[in-house]
């Protein structure tokens, strides 16, 4: 059925030739269906000849004067209209056999004759005197257009390329000419086209109103190939500036540069870009073809990573880079012919190379590859269809004229899904990186969890030891200068303690993990101790120090820990920056609300103060004094930033500010709720009554230091080493009043065994007051203390005063 089809069809022998040529150059079977497809396809776009007596007396389309034009071939181009119109040169016209003129690439100069008998003529006057003759080309150097009548010249046109667009009589991208057929005779048409390359083009005749409407439907058609090219250079342009790929930058470049080309092989460009300038045509036509080539092997080598391997083809693809980027100026200096036929010839040969690199991508895994098999398959037929119509002399058509821009359409789009599909997989690459990432960053910080707790535990248990036993030694009989020595080891201890838990909770605050506790305390009894600490560290650096307490006592809820961590880095830094025989200020107001009070807490100092430059950078960690401050000032740079974060963290406010004179105000201010607890009276007497205590420590040094504390205290103590053997004193002995319990021991850790005496003891050891001493010291391990079934937490280093309000807090009613 194809076959007879085709056999109907005008131009089917001339398909098989144009098959057959193709064929020998593609050999791939599939490529050749394809190119006779296309071949069939163009077939059908033939324009309706002027015999086809069914148009008449109504001009419906345009009407093919294929039938009636004679060409003559000038390679000398001395011949003018006196000598073409003899009978001598007239009888070298030969008569065209195709719709369409192709002379492919040629130096030769073009004489047309289009003779219309007067019988057609009658019959086109009966639809309208006035008709447009088109001489469809992409574009020509030179149209010279005579129109005679009984061999009178009547009307004469020049224009072309190289002359002003404004030369052209009808504003059309093609050769158009106004013909009038009023008069009565013998119309003959006389057109002299002069190129120096393609020589192809259609003649055809137009009704006006025919023609505008053929207009408006190229105007649509070219409309959806520049928008569609635009469309996909915006997209990609977007996709580099998200993504910052250079890949995308240079295919938009591409897109813009085969654009260009193709808006100068449709006469847009001349039309609308420059029509002043018509040199501008022939100019950029190679230099648009080299810089398309140079920017799409430029895009295919980043895309497909050629370079990682160093292979030949990456040498291929860099070799036509270069030579292409000498091209494009040397262009401008070549002869037009030389540099586009040169262009023609490596755009075919590199539309192969990326055929063929996309097919090995393809088998080495590369999905985006499909897509690029398929694109420069269909543009390599259609660029090789194109240069074979116009480097050999095969008829031409509409179809062929517009090939190459209907082969870019499908082209760009398709390498454009190669790119969406390119950036889909580094979406989910990103995706699963980032998955990956989070799930290696929560093992980092479990990893890191767990090392801030053994390091916690390490540094604490020794601590434990040193303050526990100056704490037992100053109660001792002094003398005046070993006490100044005893104050000064102590000081140095609780600097030491303050300076890991100051590293803990920054490295806490940088994992996002600190936790807020909600506890009740006394503000009145926590600020004295404060005070009464702050007031022995000026003394031995030789600071006055006053202080204005609050004097309404009533019970809080909140987390003393963090606040105490706060207002001691404040005091600590007021400290280090104020000279001896300055003065610090600890003033606490505290205003009773309904549901609970708002605590203001000021440290006011008489140090160096504050620089304009350093309140930029107050608040971030190791940048609010220069380095060698620090060093020569000690601390390590991390305080308020700790401070402020815990301030916000507990819904208040911190602020450092310079005074008038000298020196600098920090203020916290923040709200606490009530605890609705009676008020505890911590201001106990140094005597209680004696209490059996068991002290569950595996190491010898806490060991000594808490039983000493308790000693002194007058209590009665058994000593175990591990959970088990503490298990086993509550079992035997039974008559504890409270458990002092280790949490990290040998054979069963403290959590464990507070488990087992809440749940698998006596139902009566369910009120035992077990009291948590442990050297872990993160904001979340008193949590778990508790949730143990543990009553109270005690971190590392002890203090006689917590022991004794631990044993007034939990047995001061047995």
């Amino acid at each position: 059925m194809f076959s007879a089809l085709l056999k109907r069809l005008p131009f089917y022998e001339v398909g098989q030739v144009s098959c057959f040529v193709t064929s020998c150059l593609v050999t791939h079977r599939n490529i050749r269906h394809f190119l006779s497809w296309l071949l069939l396809l163009g077939s059908l776009f033939q324009q309706p000849s002027f015999a086809s007596e069914t148009l008449f007396p109504i001009l419906k389309s345009s009407i093919s004067l294929s039938n009636y034009v004679e060409v003559l071939e000038d390679s000398s181009g001395l011949l003018d209209l006196k000598a073409v119109a003899t009978t001598k040169a007239g009888n070298r016209f030969e008569k065209l056999h195709a719709s369409t003129f192709s002379a492919g690439i040629t130096r030769s100069d073009f004489w047309f004759r289009v003779v219309i008998p007067p019988i057609f003529v009658d019959r086109l006057v009966d639809s309208g005197s006035n008709f447009y003759l088109e001489y469809d080309a992409p574009f020509l150097d030179y149209v010279t257009f005579y129109h005679l009548v009984d061999n009178r010249v009547v009307a004469e046109f020049r224009t072309g390329d190289r002359l002003q667009f404004a030369t052209r009589p009808i504003a059309s991208p093609s050769f158009v000419f106004p013909v009038d057929m009023s008069a009565s005779g013998s119309h003959s048409f006389y057109v002299r086209a002069q190129n120096n390359g393609w020589m192809i083009g259609s003649f055809n005749l137009w009704s006006p109103d025919q023609f505008v409407e053929k207009n408006q439907r190229l105007a649509v058609l070219y409309g959806v190939f520049y928008g569609a090219m635009l469309i996909m250079a915006l997209y990609n342009l977007l996709i580099f500036i998200s993504l910052k790929d250079y890949s995308y930058l240079y295919y938009v470049i591409a897109i813009a540069f085969i654009t260009l080309f193709e808006a100068i092989n449709h006469g847009h460009a001349s039309q609308y870009l420059w029509p002043a300038h018509p040199q501008f045509a022939n100019l950029m036509a190679p230099v648009s073809i080299f810089c398309s080539i140079f920017f799409t092997l430029l895009f295919i080598r980043k895309f497909l990573d050629l370079e990682k391997d160093g292979s030949f083809w990456y040498l291929v693809f860099r070799s036509g880079e270069i030579l292409s980027a000498l091209l494009i100026p040397g262009s401008i200096v070549l002869d037009h012919l030389v540099a586009v036929n040169i262009g023609i010839f490596i755009s075919i040969l590199a539309c192969l190379a990326i055929l063929i690199v996309s097919i090995q991508s393809l088998r080495k895994g590369s999905t985006s590859a499909r897509y690029f098999i398929i694109a420069w398959m269909v543009l390599v037929v259609c660029i090789l269809t194109t240069a074979l119509t116009r480097i050999f002399p095969f008829p031409m058509n509409a179809f062929f004229l517009n090939l190459i821009s209907f082969g870019l359409v499908v082209e760009v789009l398709l390498l454009s899904l190669a790119l969406a599909d390119r950036f889909n997989r580094m979406q989910s690459a990103a995706k699963n990186a980032l998955e990956r990432g989070m799930r290696e960053l929560k093992k980092s910080n479990l990893i890191q969890d767990q090392f801030l707790a053994t390091i916690s535990h390490e540094l604490r248990t020794p601590m434990n030891g040193v303050e526990g036993a100056i704490s037992l030694l100053e109660h001792g009989q002094l003398d005046e200068v070993e006490r100044v020595y005893l104050n000064t080891a102590k000081t140095s201890a609780e600097e030491m303690t303050r300076l890991i838990d100051s590293i803990l909770r920054f490295t806490e605050m940088q994992a996002g993990s600190v936790m807020i506790k909600h506890e009740s305390f006394n503000p009145v009894a926590f600020f004295s101790a404060l005070s009464s600490d702050i007031e022995d560290r000026c003394i031995i650096k030789g600071i006055h120090f006053k202080s204005h307490l609050p004097g309404a006592a009533l019970m809080l809820e909140g987390d003393p820990d963090q606040l105490k961590l706060i207002v001691s880095q404040l005091c600590d830094n007021a400290i280090k920056f104020t000279p001896k025989g300055g003065r610090i200020e600890l003033n606490v107001t505290m205003n009773v609300l309904e549901q609970g009070a708002s605590i203001k807490v000021e440290v006011v100092d008489t140090g160096i103060g504050l620089e304009k430059d350093v309140q930029k950078h107050l608040f971030e960690p190791f940048k609010a004094h220069d380095p060698e401050d620090s060093v020569s000032l000690g601390g390590l740079g991390i305080g308020l930033s700790l401070c402020r974060f815990l301030a916000t963290k507990m819904g208040g406010t911190l602020t450092v500010t310079p005074n008038k004179d000298r020196g600098t105000t920090a203020a916290l201010s923040l709200k606490l709720a009530n605890a609705n607890v009676a008020l505890v009276n911590e201001e106990f007497a140094l005597e209680q009554p004696e209490k059996h205590v068991l002290i569950a420590e595996d190491n010898v040094v806490n060991q000594k230091v808490l039983a000493g504390i308790l000693s002194k205290l007058g209590h009665r103590v058994t000593v175990v080493e591990n959970g088990q053997e503490a298990i086993e004193a509550v079992l035997n002995d039974g008559g504890f009043d409270l458990i002092f319990m280790d949490c990290q021991m040998p054979v069963m850790d403290g959590y464990d065994a507070t488990i087992k005496i809440r749940n698998e003891l006596h139902i009566n050891l369910a009120t035992l007051p077990i009291i948590a001493v442990t050297a872990n010291a993160m904001s979340t391990d008193k949590d778990k203390c508790l949730r143990t079934g543990m009553n109270d937490y005690l971190a590392k280093p002890v203090k006689l005063s917590q022991i004794r309000q631990m044993l007034y807090r939990w047995c001061s009613s047995k």
